[in-house]
C-alpha cells in the first residue's frame, strides 16, 4: 500500500515539528511541513500530496486560491489545535471517506 504524502502548513515552527513527528510516527503516513504560505506553494510545485493539513497561521482564503491558480485538488483538513488524538481523528476521517 502506497503512503499517504501530507503537507501540514502552519506559522508556529514548534507547534509544526510536533504535527510532523505525530504524522510520521503513523506507518501508512509521510509528512512534510510548510511554515509560510510561500514555502507550501514551492512544496505543492515541486511535490504531490494526497492531502493539506492547515494550521494556525495560514490564510484558508490564500490557500484555496493557491490551489486554484495551481489547479490542484487536494482535500484540506482544517486544524488549530485540541490535541494530537483530535488531529489524527481529523486526518483519519479524510481517509476514510476515501477522499483520498
Amino acid at each position: 500500500m502506497k503512503k499517504i504524502t501530507i503537507i501540514a502548513a502552519g506559522e508556529h515552527a514548534e507547534i509544526m515539528k510536533t504535527v510532523l513527528r505525530l504524522i510520521n510516527n503513523n506507518p501508512d503516513w509521510e509528512g512534510e511541513i510548510a511554515l509560510s504560505i510561500e514555502e507550501l506553494g514551492e512544496k505543492l510545485s515541486n511535490n504531490s500530496y494526497d492531502l493539506i493539513l492547515l494550521g494556525a497561521g495560514i490564510d484558508e482564503v490564500r490557500l484555496r486560491a493557491l490551489l486554484h491558480d495551481l489547479r490542484l485538488e487536494i482535500p484540506v483538513v482544517l486544524h488549530y489545535g485540541g490535541g494530537s488524538g483530535l488531529l489524527l481523528s481529523e486526518i483519519q476521517q479524510v481517509i476514510d471517506r476515501k477522499l483520498i
